[in-house]
């Protein structure tokens, strides 16, 4: 970071114009549609439409990235491909006709102080587990929700773009050995990554008022039992946890991106089956809730300090 660079390109067809600037940051994510592109190099240089695949170089001559994309709404934010991820690319097209990147089957999330603490994990880097893909590399190795990932290969995890960024550097059929916190206890999973294009990635019905408590009013949220109404509702397809038929406008849980319609599966470790399980889980005297939440078939954690 900081290294001085040069891009070249054909901006709107302006051939061989060179603009300059330094390496802003690293491992730079970028989102596309509903896809996440993890470990660009982020740089001031000027980057036009036309400098596209055009070479990133330092002061040596040696090219450190190809140019890739621009944020548009912005001045002085363009982004270009490691070099050796660009080669990892190259090899892959001249040998298989493809690329072969790995796969693992999980998706991820920050660690935050709040999680750390509610799950017992000392660690103050790592990447949180959220979800598992059934029959995916990551479900038949043992892989869980809630594991924190702290290391693969003996290599320290900084964040969850790093490990997405890490698993994204192995080829399909390689063993990698992931470190993670269970629990308190600490593990090691050697996991085989498979091809990434595999990845997909009668009650009686009652109706109940919404039910509010002391930390439910406190964070914004107002929650049920799940009916057969509310699952019409909101779409819901699993039998487990209750669902939040109200987000106060401003609160903690607005903030934190919890929507009308997600279901709370867990809070703090602990699994919430009914409305009273949430007091239950959740001290008088925390001031902080970590929750396991559901939406559109996808599980992520969401923490609150209050």
């Amino acid at each position: 970071v900081g290294e001085w660079v040069v891009a070249i390109g054909n901006p709107f067809g302006l051939e061989h114009t060179v603009t300059v600037g330094v390496i802003s940051a690293k491992n730079r994510s970028i989102h596309a549609g509903d896809v996440n592109f993890e470990g660009f190099l982020q740089t001031d240089a000027a980057i036009n439409p036309g400098n596209s695949g055009g070479p990133l170089i330092n002061l040596s001559g040696e090219v450190v990235g190809i140019n890739s994309a621009i944020v548009p709404y912005a001045q002085g934010i363009g982004f270009a491909i490691p070099i050796n991820m660009a080669k990892q690319v190259m090899n892959d097209l001249v040998k298989y006709g493809k690329v072969k990147r790995g796969w693992l089957g999980v998706y991820v999330q920050p660690l935050t102080k709040e999680f750390a603490s509610a799950y017992g994990v000392k660690e103050e880097e790592g990447a949180v587990i959220s979800d598992v893909v059934p029959g995916s590399p990551a479900a038949k190795a043992g892989l869980q929700r809630g594991d924190v990932v702290t290391a693969v290969n003996g290599n320290k995890i900084k964040n969850h773009q790093d490990f997405v960024y890490k698993i994204r550097q192995s080829m399909a059929g390689d063993k990698v050995e992931i470190d993670i916190v269970r629990k308190r206890d600490v593990q090691k999973v050697t996991v085989k990554l498979a091809e990434v294009s595999s990845s997909p990635d009668g009650a009686e019905d009652t109706t109940q008022a919404p039910k509010t408590s002391e930390l439910l009013s406190t964070i914004g949220l107002r929650v049920s039992d799940v009916t057969s109404q509310l699952r019409s509702k909101y779409g819901l397809k699993r039998d487990d946890g209750i669902v939040i038929v109200g987000v106060e406008a401003g609160s903690f849980a607005m903030r934190s991106g919890i929507r009308e319609g997600d279901m709370i599966l867990e809070a703090n470790g602990r699994k919430i089956a009914k409305v009273s399980d949430l007091d239950r889980a959740v001290g008088e005297k925390d001031r902080s809730v970590v929750l396991l939440l559901a939406r559109d078939g996808r599980t992520f954690f969401v923490s609150m300090s209050f």
